[in-house]
């Protein structure tokens, strides 16, 4: 809110996001202070992000958070992002818990448009290489997502 009249100064264009977090949340959901999604209840989320489509967002992020201590944490379940994914036409985004090849694969795989990654670049020891084999497994599985 208090960026709202800086944004509008330096002329940049606003995007309007819809923003969902699944249990457990991590960081995300405790700063704040969300109305968690349960992990097991992939159709609320869908109805979440439907109604974000049809309220003007232009993209929708379903966060699970990144805290690895957390009990259930991980990425989005496959089951949820495949029932987002089925209701809305605006680009999906998953954030939260992807920190390897595996869960990378199975949340594009599953029908995310693009996909977050911060902690597993963040505690990285070599921050160029970790983010570049994350670079070129999204490019591998763009080019197989459209079958080239």
């Amino acid at each position: 809110m208090l960026s709202a009249p800086i944004i509008k100064q330096m002329g940049i264009e606003p995007l309007p996001v819809g923003y969902i977090v699944v249990s457990p949340g991590g960081t995300v959901g405790w700063v704040g202070d969300a109305n968690l999604v349960p992990r097991e209840k992939p159709r609320i989320a869908a109805a979440l992000a439907l109604a974000g489509e049809y309220l003007g967002n232009r993209f929708i992020v379903t966060d699970a958070g990144s805290n690895p201590q957390l009990q259930g944490s991980g990425p989005v379940p496959p089951e949820m992002i495949k029932s987002v994914k089925s209701v809305i036409s605006v680009p999906y985004i998953v954030a939260g818990g992807v920190r390897d090849r595996e869960s990378l694969v199975s949340t594009i795989r599953s029908g995310a448009d693009g996909v977050q990654i911060g902690t597993a670049i963040e505690g990285a020891g070599d921050v160029k290489k970790r983010t570049e084999f994350f670079a070129n497994l999204l490019k591998e599985e763009g080019k197989r997502k459209r079958g080239k």
